[in-house]
């Protein structure tokens, strides 16, 4: 039951250590100067990236494992997959975060999309355990089955193609 406090906690270290501090940062930066600085739009995606998988999708996933049992009567499937989930999108996201802001250079573009593709078998184990938990009900038409797979599925779908893309970014040398 406790499993979802971890990435709770790991959810508000990205939000109030990485997304608040960029979303203070950013704006101001923009407004003190006569020009944008080069590498204001990647940290721009860092903060984008840091709210939206680095918090809110680490507290859904979090969150989730508390009340899939609950919903589908059944404990976690495949529950040994939990801490690699945590570990998976939380490295995943802190390797992006470091590596995309310098992608320019070689070392810190492998950063970036080793920690997409992390982030992207996080994701796979996430889609492993709600549908293993919950594809019963699903098949007996429960519609909070359905609604979590289909989250499921679409996370781990926007994770491969950010893997692909950042991949693509990386190769190119751009940030």
């Amino acid at each position: 039951q406790a499993a979802y406090l971890p990435f709770l906690a790991v959810a508000l270290l990205f939000s109030l250590l990485g997304g608040f501090a960029l979303a203070i940062s950013l704006p101001v930066t923009a407004a003190l100067r006569d020009q944008v600085p080069v590498g204001w739009f990647s940290h721009a995606q860092v903060h984008g990236h840091l709210q939206t998988v680095g918090f809110v999708a680490l507290f859904i996933v979090g969150v989730s494992y508390f009340l899939m049992p609950g919903f589908s009567r059944r404990p976690l499937a495949l529950v040994q997959l939990a801490p690699a989930t945590l570990w998976l999108l939380g490295v995943g996201v802190l390797l992006r975060t470091l590596g995309q802001p310098m992608a320019d250079h070689a070392p810190m573009a492998v950063l970036m999309a080793a920690g997409a593709w992390l982030e992207a078998a996080g994701a796979a184990c996430y889609a492993a355990i709600v549908i293993g938990t919950t594809a019963r009900r699903a098949r007996e038409g429960e519609i909070f089955a359905v609604m979590f797979i289909a989250g499921a599925s679409w996370f781990l779908a926007q994770a491969l193609i950010g893997a692909l893309w950042l991949t693509a970014l990386a190769g190119d040398g751009v940030t």
